[in-house]
This record gives C-alpha cells, sequence and structure tokens, in this order.
C-alpha cells in the first residue's frame, strides 16, 4: 500500500519484499518510521482519528498505536504466522475487517483487543491478493476475486448485524472498491473491460 498519512506530512509504504512498514517524512524525503515484522507487508491503513495503523502481512494482523516509533511493539497482532491480504477501518473507528489469504474469509475486530466480532464467510481463498474492503456508517463493501468464482461480484453487507449481504453483478473484473466520504455513492474499478463504476444509495445501490 502507498498513501498519505492524515496530516498530509507523511507517506506510508508497506513492503512485501523488505518485509517492513516505513513512513517518510516528505518535508526532509527521509524515512523516520520502520516496523519490522517477520512477513511480507500486504496492506495497511490509519484509522479515521489518526490514534491507530493497522498492519496487513504475511506474519499476521498487527495493531500499532499511531505516530509510532521505529521498532515499536504492536498492541497486538492477530493469528500470528497467518497471512492478511487487507486492512480497512470502520467510519467510527471502532473495528478494522482484514482478509485472511489462506480462506478469503473477512474478519471483523474490535480495534482495542483484537477479538474477533464477525466472520463474512462464503468467499474462495484470495490467495494473498486483496478483495477490496471499504466501509461507510451502515455498509461494508467486498470486492471479488480475479481467477475466483465471485471476480466480478461486490458485496454489501450491512453493518446491523451482517445480515444476508446485497450483491453487485459487474461486467469486468472488480480490482478495488471505496466508498465517498458521505457513504452515499460506491466506486468499483473494475479490468476486462478496464473501467470505473458509481453505484449511488439513491438508486437502490442498482
Amino acid at each position: 500500500g502507498l498513501y498519505f498519512t492524515p496530516d498530509g506530512h507523511s507517506l506510508v509504504h508497506g513492503g512485501h519484499d523488505d518485509k517492513e512498514l516505513s513512513i517518510w517524512d516528505l518535508r526532509t524525503a527521509k524515512r523516520t518510521v520502520g516496523l519490522g515484522r517477520t512477513g511480507g507487508v500486504r496492506c495497511s491503513a490509519i484509522s479515521p482519528d489518526g490514534s491507530r495503523l493497522c498492519v496487513a502481512a504475511a506474519d499476521g494482523l498487527g495493531m500499532y498505536r499511531f505516530p509510532c516509533s521505529s521498532g515499536e511493539e504492536p498492541l497486538w497482532n492477530a493469528v500470528p504466522g497467518t497471512t492478511f491480504c487487507d486492512a480497512a477501518f470502520s467510519r467510527d473507528g471502532a473495528m478494522v475487517g482484514s482478509v485472511r489469504a489462506e480462506t478469503g474469509l473477512v474478519e471483523i475486530r474490535d480495534v482495542e483487543t483484537g477479538a474477533t466480532l464477525h466472520v463474512i464467510g462464503d468467499f474462495p481463498g484470495c490467495v494473498g491478493e486483496p478483495l477490496g474492503l471499504s466501509f461507510s456508517d451502515e455498509l461494508l463493501a467486498i470486492g471479488g476475486r480475479d481467477g475466483k468464482p465471485n471476480e466480478k461480484q461486490v458485496r454489501l453487507v450491512s453493518l446491523r448485524g451482517f445480515a444476508a449481504p446485497k450483491t453487485l453483478e459487474l461486467p469486468g473484473v472488480v480490482m478495488r472498491v471505496t466508498f465517498d466520504p458521505a457513504g452515499t455513492r460506491l466506486a468499483v474499478a473494475l479490468r476486462d473491460p478496464a473501467g470505473v463504476l458509481i453505484f449511488s444509495a439513491a438508486d437502490g445501490w442498482a
């Protein structure tokens, strides 16, 4: 992953080969933080209030305080030795969603304790690649996986009881999904054919 910190002063980059998450100061062009993992970093995310950093890696799912220091130990590390390939915070910062690579299961955890709150199944294994997760205030969007039966689908799961999801059938392979800040529109990036589709809550996500 590659993204700016909330204050816009730093850039976060996760390394798969060097097994380290780095934070770079854009004002000095120097690396200020290095968080070493024993497995390659697949994805990371900063909580909406900027107080937590979640790292999905080949050695588990780690939660750190943020800002953090080089070599800092995680507040918790879920399922050490297991590969996680995506991470996204809920809008209120209370939950974090992740994808377990071996099974493709989407797991929702408590941010403070790491305890598993919900497991969303019926998704074929993602073999180390991200499915794509995005939260709105009321929904979790889960993208399909390239090469799997669900590769042209997005599921919308209600955060109220995690009831049976609504499935969006797409004309191409889903690459990424993201809600807008208001949570009323969903953008889906596709390939084969390439393009971006926008779905609206006002249209019933149709």
